[in-house]
């Protein structure tokens, strides 16, 4: 892959970034370090791939039914995509905004990208990755196996953060 400089791209003109190799050019880590929103994506070959976006994903409801009715429940294939923010009133933590799933998308291809994000966020050097999980199919267990423990008791939903 041919590297160009990321001061001369918008987010949108760069091309996804491979986490498996191209983590060792200091411009990318320094690029991952600038860029506040992405998202991460999972291939069916298994290769994760990190673009950037320009702007914040506004997770609404009207994303998480679609992400429900179309994607997850018609979709095949063991691939998901994780949309983050690293916000500016909030620079020590990433949150996940978004995870869409394909129908045969496995466990083990939910820990690797949620591996990945841990590897983005000690690279962007953050304190916690937080987000709020609105599917009543992610059970407490399952969450704490990612290393994820309950947080914010008193607001309605649940929450859970991750601490570096």
């Amino acid at each position: 892959m041919t590297l160009v400089s990321p001061q001369h791209l918008t987010p949108r003109a760069q091309p996804p970034i491979d986490l498996a190799t191209d983590l060792d050019c200091p411009d990318i880590v320094d690029s991952i370090k600038e860029h506040r929103y992405g998202t991460l994506q999972l291939s069916p070959n298994k290769q994760i791939t990190l673009t950037f976006r320009r702007f914040a994903k506004r997770a609404t409801l009207w994303h998480v039914l679609w992400a429900k009715t179309w994607t997850h429940s018609r979709k095949y294939g063991d691939t998901c995509k994780l949309y983050y923010d690293a916000p500016k009133s909030c620079p020590g933590f990433v949150i996940i905004k978004l995870m869409v799933s394909h129908r045969n998308t496995t466990y083990r291809s939910t820990r690797k990208i949620m591996a990945a994000l841990d590897k983005l966020a000690s690279i962007r050097e953050t304190n916690a990755i937080v987000f709020h999980a609105s599917n009543k199919r992610l059970t407490d267990r399952v969450v704490e196996r990612f290393g994820y423990v309950r947080h914010a008791e008193n607001l309605p939903g649940r929450h859970f953060i991750k601490r570096f």
